[in-house]
């Protein structure tokens, strides 16, 4: 205890942090699972957990033109089916998704958007890897990978607008009078 001696000391001074980055991608589902030609989304979010004013975020999904491929269509949308909606097609080159978060901030709910491919002939999967970048310290990232699983296209039983369309005349004259037998 120096108070003893009666000696007092004293430091006046400034402390200040340097800027860093710290962030969290938050993606809502691990799994996805989807019908024959069905739209779902997978949403996230960002936590910018770091102290710089205003930082810029790349977002992708890696392995895009691999699920293109395999027939999906894909959008990404801020504020997905909501009035402020703003969806950007990633089938085209040169789309770039990205945000800017001040400290301490949520960014907007994010989706991306698939269109399971129609007409499947079996059930496949697929991986979607999403990765989020700190446009100012690219070091910074952090991923999410999502399993998705189309569903084979069901054929439907019975008779549709499409099969009376294609039977010939001697044939719907038959299911008439099959028809006309059972009142």
């Amino acid at each position: 205890d120096v108070t003893m001696l009666g000696v007092a000391d004293s430091i006046a001074g400034k402390v200040e942090s340097l800027p860093y980055t710290k962030f969290t991608l938050d993606v809502t589902r691990s799994v996805l699972s989807l019908d024959s030609g069905e739209e779902n989304t997978i949403e996230m979010t960002i936590f910018n957990d770091g102290n710089r004013q205003l930082e810029p975020f790349l977002i992708s999904l890696d392995n895009k033109q691999e699920i293109l491929d395999e027939g999906f269509d894909i959008e990404f949308c801020w504020g997905y089916k909501t009035s402020s909606e703003a969806c950007s097609d990633l089938s085209k080159n040169n789309v770039y998704l990205g945000t800017m978060l001040e400290a301490s901030s949520t960014s907007e709910e994010g989706a991306f958007v698939l269109v399971a491919p129609k007409d499947t002939s079996s059930e496949f999967s697929i991986s979607a890897r999403i990765s989020v970048v700190s446009g100012e310290d690219p070091s910074m990232e952090e991923s999410a990978t999502v399993e998705i699983t189309v569903r084979e296209s069901e054929s439907e039983g019975g008779f549709g607008v499409e099969t009376f369309e294609e039977m010939d005349s001697e044939t719907m004259t038959m299911i008439g009078m099959a028809g006309g037998g059972l009142f």
